[in-house]
């Protein structure tokens, strides 16, 4: 080899780790990402009248798809070890006896025990050693729920979308018999973006259809009794293999339009239509895509019939919606739009006093045959199945397929 040569490939050598000191010596390590350690303070219901029941509860926290959970101790501290900087939901929820109910608040009204839960999102964790509070709220639990709804719809046996065979039902978990007679359900408005977003109204939701369970005669509904409301009260089955003969249905949503799109059961009793804000939609407008947030609430007739009428927010014309007061509501489910980028939180219709959480189907423009239903806690020493309630329908809700689902049965 030539001497030039030689002297070429050493100088080329040299420079090459001389390179890789410079660039080795640019590089801050200090700037990758740490594991940083978080604590949540659990803050009890107001309600409470002691801090004795602050350890032992489960908080999680979620982000892209992963759970961490820790206990909390005597303080109501859990402590989060080793997490990734990034945004975090939280959640917590437990449950109460009637007499756990009354040693915290000094209340006896709780004949079936108490929910207390929590939660929030798009919390950042980005210091370490943070501490973030987690408030909560107390909630009775209810006698009546909605525990079903299957609002997703499915493809029939020539592939086309199939919407006839959507249903709703209401479970009594006590060990008393509830009359439902005069009872209200509600479906919340589902435009694109919500009429009114959280936090405009603090005392109040939107509902674009309410309709009644009879109220000239009693409507009893035993322990662990469920009444089935369908907007189209026949044998679905023939069209779809995921569908349901709903001949079974305790009340139809009558579609009394005449454009033939539901075929009614003559020999099933009609819900009463108490308004739609669509003239031709008398039938439970049930988005199968989502949103869809149900609400079941009581009141007089005169108070029902006098619910104030409203454009959407800053708007003088187009549909109008009934604005229920929150206080009137027993119970809530929120059903979000399963986006492709994920869910929108802000598109929640229901207060967290109503639902702290939501639900959904797997996909995000229905016709897959799935149903919202809530899950069995526990099963009471008549045989009575209690279902979960702690006022938050991430936790209290699950996804079935409509077919695998007995009608009337837990």
């Amino acid at each position: 080899m030539k001497r030039n040569n030689i002297l070429a490939l050493i100088l080329s050598i040299a420079m090459w780790h001389l390179s890789a000191v410079v660039l080795s010596s640019c590089i801050d390590y200090d700037d990758v990402t740490k594991a940083i350690d978080v604590n949540v303070q659990l803050i009890l219901p107001s309600d409470f009248i002691n801090d004795d029941a602050l350890s032992g509860h489960e908080v999680v926290l979620t982000s892209n798809g992963k759970s961490y959970s820790a206990t909390t101790d005597e303080n109501g501290v859990a402590r989060f070890e080793q997490l990734v900087p990034d945004t975090y939901s939280m959640a917590v929820s437990w449950s109460l006896s009637s007499d756990e109910y009354k040693s915290y608040t000094g209340d006896e009204q709780a004949n079936m025990g108490a929910t207390v839960s929590g939660s929030t999102s798009s919390i950042l964790l980005s210091e370490n050693n943070m501490t973030i509070t987690l408030s909560t709220i107390l909630s009775l639990n209810r006698s009546l729920v909605i525990s079903k709804i299957y609002y997703a719809g499915s493809k029939d046996t020539y592939n086309i979308s199939y919407a006839q065979g959507k249903y709703m039902e209401f479970y009594n978990q006590s060990s008393d018999t509830v009359d439902i007679a005069g009872y209200y359900f509600g479906l919340c408005e589902t435009d694109n973006t919500p009429a009114y977003t959280l936090g405009l109204t603090p005392d109040s939701i939107y509902l674009k259809q309410i309709f009644r369970f009879p109220a000239d005669s009693p409507i009893y509904v035993a322990p662990g009794g469920v009444v089935l409301v369908a907007n189209s009260a026949i044998d679905h089955t023939p069209n779809s293999t995921s569908e349901h003969d709903l001949r079974t249905a305790d009340f139809e949503a009558k579609d009394v339009t005449g454009n033939g799109k539901h075929e009614n059961n003559p020999a099933t009793p009609a819900l009463d239509l108490i308004y739609t804000a669509f003239s031709g939609i008398t039938y439970m407008n049930l988005v199968q895509g989502g949103p869809c947030a149900i609400v079941l609430f009581s009141a007089s007739e005169s108070d029902v019939e006098s619910l104030p009428l409203v454009y959407k927010y800053g708007k003088t014309s187009g549909t109008m919606y009934k604005q229920l007061p929150i206080s009137w509501v027993l119970d809530g489910v929120e059903i979000m739009k399963n986006k492709v980028k994920g869910i929108d939180t802000a598109d929640k219709r229901l207060y967290e006093t109503i639902d702290a959480g939501y639900t959904c189907i797997s996909n995000v423009s229905g016709w897959n045959g799935e149903l919202v239903m809530r899950k069995v806690d526990q099963v009471a020493d008549d045989g009575r199945k209690i279902l979960v309630d702690t006022n938050n329908s991430t936790n209290d809700f699950t996804v079935a397929d409509n077919v695998d689902v007995n009608l009337k049965e837990y």
